[in-house]
């Protein structure tokens, strides 16, 4: 095989590569653009039916990024962050429909953990596709903060009203979503890029 024909090969990889992973990170953009929407708009819901609400998308969530794990691992890149994320999304969302009650403050610290822990990973997959790439990671590191921002603001002041949480959350929700949605465009624009280039 030509040089030149190695380098198609490698470079059609790559665009499939990117391509495959940037419907997971869009698809995880649309559901937390409409989760935030609807906290915003819909602020009288009770903590418990919010509660359930958060719990359905972070199972959802947690399922999605379990998926991205066996992709990672089937693909030799790192895959225990993607696991670590998977499996507290859903145990969290679990939790929280299963105990929506009395239980609910303990519920909202645990979603406060999910969200440093899940910011800590995204500051650092962030920082991985800048080292891997040379890309741009600043949008997935600038949604960690984000991320870490809030599990904190949560860890901090646990007697927040539950609109100042539910508008807290919304907004969150809406700009993490937003900037997934932007990393999303960006790996398409590079995997156009990159196919061009290999054809």
């Amino acid at each position: 095989m030509s040089d030149e024909s190695l380098d198609r090969e490698m470079g059609g990889a790559a665009v499939r590569l990117l391509r495959r992973s940037t419907w997971v990170i869009a698809l995880r953009g649309v559901l937390a653009i409409v989760l935030g929407v609807i906290a915003l708009t819909r602020p009288a819901l009770t903590m418990a039916a919010f509660l359930g609400i958060l719990a359905i998308y972070l199972m959802v969530d947690g399922i999605i990024t379990l998926a991205t794990t066996f992709y990672a691992a089937s693909r030799g890149r790192t895959w225990w962050p993607y696991l670590l994320e998977g499996l507290l999304s859903f145990a969290v969302g679990l939790f929280g429909l299963l105990r929506p009650g009395p239980l609910a403050m303990l519920a909202l610290v645990l979603v406060a953990v999910r969200s440093v822990v899940v910011g800590i990973v995204e500051i650092g997959t962030g920082i991985s596709l800048r080292r891997e790439s040379g890309g741009s990671g600043w949008l997935l590191g600038l949604g960690g903060v984000a991320s870490v921002a809030f599990g904190l603001l949560l860890i901090g002041r646990p007697s927040v009203g539950v609109f100042a949480l539910v508008w807290s959350f919304g907004i969150y929700a809406i700009a993490f979503g937003v900037l997934l949605e932007g990393v999303a465009l960006k790996g398409r624009s590079a995997a156009s890029r990159l196919e061009r280039r290999t054809a």
